[in-house]
This record gives C-alpha cells, structure tokens and sequence, in this order.
C-alpha cells in the first residue's frame, strides 16, 4: 500500500495514480486559527511580579466584591488595587490571568481539554463561553473540515492601557499561535488568523492589523464595537453606572458615583479611548452629542462639540458646567485630597487623554478589508445627553470640608450633581441633572458608533435586537451562528478560488 500526501490544494485538481495498487491518500490541512479577543474589562488580569496576586477576575463574585464593591472599599482603595500603589497606569505591569489551574478546570477543561493552553482562562468564561463554546461545538461540514483546522483560541489584554498598544501584543500573540500550530501539526501550513472580536476588542484588532497584522488576517468579525466611542463613558464618569435597582453587582463592583468611576477610567488610556472621538454622531447624524441647558432649559445654552474637538471643549475644560471632570479630587479617588495628588492625578488624567486623541486620529477610520459588524439596538442608549440647571431644586448635603458631594437616585440611575461654587452659609448650591439614556443601542454602545464603519451598500453590518453589551453572547445565540456562519463563508472562499485557480 502506497502512502500519499497532499495538500488540500490537490483535491480540487486532477489526480492521476498508478494502477494496480492501494493507496492511502492523506490530506494536509491548513491551519486557520479563529482568535477571540475580548472587550474592556473582559480579560482576567494579574500583576506582573514574580509571585503575582489576582488583580481582576469578574468570574470571582466574591473575590470582586470583595475588593471593590464592599462599602467600607473607597476609591482610593480601587485606585491602588487596579493600577498599583502610584494609582496611575504603568504599562507591563499587569497580564492576562491564563494559567489559573483552578478556574481553568472548573470552567472549561473537563469539557474542552487543552483550552487553557489556547488562553481560554485569560477571559471572563461567564461572558465569552457562549462564542467560545459555539464555535468549537460547530459542524464545519464536511469540505471545510476537510481542507481546515480551526482550532479556537482567546487573547486577552491589559484593557487599562491604549489599545494601541494592546494592538503591538495582539500582533505578537498572533505569530506565536501560528508557529505553534505549525509545530504541533508537523508542519502544516497556518498563513492566516480569523479574529472575532468584543467592543474594545475591536479597537485593539484593528490597531493590529494598521500595523501589519492585515495580510495575516482572513477576516475580521467585529461584536458591539465602540468605533467612535461612547457617551456612556461620559455619563458613568458623572453619574456611575446606571442602577435598575438597589443592589445591582456590576455598578456596585465598577463604581456606583461618578468619584469611583472617574478615580479608575480617568487614569486609564484604554478607557479614555471609549470616549467619544472627534468623528462620533448621534443616531441623527448630529455632532453634538452634548446639550447644556441652564434654567430648566429656558436659559441660554450650550451644545458641544461645537467645534469637532470633544477633548479641547469637553475633556479639558476645566470651567464650563458641561466639562468631564467637574470637580478635580475625584481623579485623586478622594473628595478632600490635597492640592498636590489633585495636580498630579490631573496631569496624568491629561496624559491619558493625549494617548486616547492620537489613537482617535490615528485609527478612527481604518478597517479590515474584509470586515463584519454586529451592533446592538432596541437598548436605552446614551447617544445624545442634556445636562440641566435646575430651576427649583436645591441641594443641602455637602460634606465637612465645603466640596459638593454627588448623588445617585436609586431607581432610575438618574446623575444629580452640584456645581463647585465656594459654599455660603445657609445657601446650597444649585443642582445640575443629566438625561437618562434614551438613545438606540444595547445600553453602552451607541448604535451610531457600532456601525460606522459598516460599509454603504455591501451587506457587512448585523443589527441585533434587545441584547446587552457584556451579554451579547449570551444574549443573541443568532449572532454566535452568524459569526459561524460568516467563518464558514471565508474558508469556503478560499476552496472557490483554488477551484477557480485550477
């Protein structure tokens, strides 16, 4: 019996063997290795020392409650755990948190053996095992199969810093996969990568692919991507993340007020970055995304940017009632820090947007040749936001050293904050109040900023309806299949144009 060896190239040519014998033919498949790679917060981090301790793990609940969302853990506290004893990001000194033996085998490895060396573990499993899972489970059929591997791998990131550099490691994670496939296959070819990728995933994919990763990438799958940013991040730097009701994990875990979530993002490139760009528009196509309306609304007012420079006129601003950081101590992580942390934390709060502008400018356009978007709608969403002056409502509840202490209403995670005017005897300062989201998308993205990149007249964009940011795997098994479907489309053009070719 003869041994032959083809590549899978062959099958599609014509094949001439010796009469008179048997043969046993073996196909050498090409390795295409479909990458998943994940959005803010969605990567398991661990410091980077030689005896590391758990950073941030949103499988842990009470391991993350109890570093965060306990009420006695203050913003400072929050600061030092996430971004070290400076509370300001250092870059490398965090990584993806891939070699948790005990997470690993409770999560996935009875189930998928060997996906911890494919950097399963370094990502949240309670959000990405529903992609993770589907597109190991699919039937390929049976002329994909035949012609290719696609094993599945995760690649996490250190989502504090710019996705920029998040980019540079994606693209050297890439080449190790590919030479490891190529290793373990006895040498069959892997050219070639599928990324499918989650919100600030997609920024960190296509910063990868601008610097070179492009030629090695057979497509791009994009989920909930914030191209142009999201006023979300401005409203939760104000306001905290919403709150639907009293107890809700992920607000008390992430910040409840707008001190805890401008103590954490405002000294985070990555988190800078997820704010709106320069090129950002509502779902009517308006660049002002942001309203001031004094009085009620009946004064003169204000919308923003009205100059296209949302960092000069919004983040910046350090007078105007619409500006990001209204009172300078909650990037401190303190409301009664000392004039030299509030200086400090300011200055790398004014580096962190420097790297979050030059990345907008840089990549706010540029695409994959081949890319897919999926975008959430149907979702209260902040894509416009009015910030008012109240006319009759009046705050008392200032703090002991005279700065104005936001609130959060419960209920309807309504913003109340009160403007910094040098406190006076039995007079409060007048309240300013911010829109509820009410926008189209899936509660974080803006559907506007999910879809700008979608293609005019090619059939490239997917709307998804009522499913949620972090859910959306899990929320939309339609948009798992689809995602197959799309990988499945890919390979199957690559047997098309060998045939086309022969």
């Amino acid at each position: 019996m003869a041994n032959i060896t083809l590549d899978w190239q062959d099958l599609v040519k014509p094949l001439t063997l010796p009469t008179g014998r048997q043969h046993r033919i073996s196909i050498r498949r090409e390795t295409i290795p479909i990458i998943v790679v994940p959005g803010i917060m969605g990567t398991r981090l661990k410091s980077a020392e030689k005896k590391p301790t758990k950073l941030w793990d949103p499988d842990a609940h009470l391991f993350m409650l109890g570093k965060f969302g306990m009420f006695w853990v203050s913003a400072r506290d929050k600061q030092e755990i996430i971004l070290g004893k400076t509370r300001q990001y250092v870059p490398g000194s965090a990584v993806p948190f891939e070699d948790d033996a005990k997470h690993n085998q409770k999560s996935f490895e009875v189930e998928f053996p060997g996906a911890s060396e494919r950097g399963w573990g370094g990502v949240s499993w309670a959000t990405y095992a529903p992609i993770l899972k589907a597109l190991t489970n699919r039937d390929w059929g049976r002329a994909v199969s035949t012609c290719f591997r696609l094993p599945v791998y995760a690649v996490g990131f250190d989502w504090r810093g710019s996705a920029e550099t998040a980019g540079q490691l994606l693209k050297k994670r890439v080449a190790v996969i590919k030479q490891t496939e190529i290793e373990q296959n006895h040498g069959q070819p892997c050219r070639r990568v599928i990324l499918v990728t989650h919100s600030m995933g997609g920024l960190v994919a296509r910063a990868a692919c601008a610097e070179g990763l492009e030629s090695e990438v057979l497509s791009m799958i994009h989920t909930v991507q914030p191209v142009d940013g999201a006023p979300a991040a401005y409203w939760r730097m104000k306001a905290g993340f919403e709150r639907h009701k009293f107890f809700d994990f992920v607000p008390w875990v992430l910040g409840t007020n707008g001190l805890e979530v401008t103590a954490l993002l405002g000294h985070m490139p990555g988190g800078c970055q997820l704010l709106p760009s320069a090129t950002f528009r509502t779902d009517d196509g308006n660049p002002e995304w942001l309203t001031y309306a004094p009085n009620g609304g009946l004064g003169e007012g204000a919308k923003v940017p009205r100059r296209g420079n949302p960092y000069d006129e919004i983040y910046r601003n350090e007078t105007d009632p619409w500006r990001l950081i209204l009172i300078k101590d909650h990037l401190a992580g303190s409301r009664h820090a000392n004039g030299a942390e509030v200086g400090s934390a300011w200055q790398d709060y004014l580096r962190c947007l420097r790297v979050a502008e030059a990345f907008h400018k840089k990549w706010s356009r540029y695409q994959h040749p081949k890319s897919w978007h999926f975008y959430g709608v149907g979702r209260p969403t902040a894509a416009a936001i009015t910030i008012r002056r109240a006319m009759n409502m009046r705050a008392t509840n200032k703090n002991d050293w005279g700065h104005p202490q936001p609130t959060t209403i419960f209920d309807r995670g309504e913003f109340v904050a009160f403007e910094p005017t040098t406190p006076q005897p039995n007079r409060p300062s007048p309240a300013l109040t911010m829109s509820e989201p009410d926008g189209n998308g899936e509660g974080t993205v803006a559907r506007s900023s999910a879809r700008a990149l979608v293609s005019a007249g090619k059939k490239n964009g997917f709307p998804i309806n009522n499913t949620g940011h972090d859910s959306f795997f899990a929320d939309s098994p339609q948009a798992c299949s689809q995602i197959g479907d799309i990988i499945q489309s890919a390979c199957g053009d690559l047997i098309r144009a060998e045939r086309v070719a022969a």
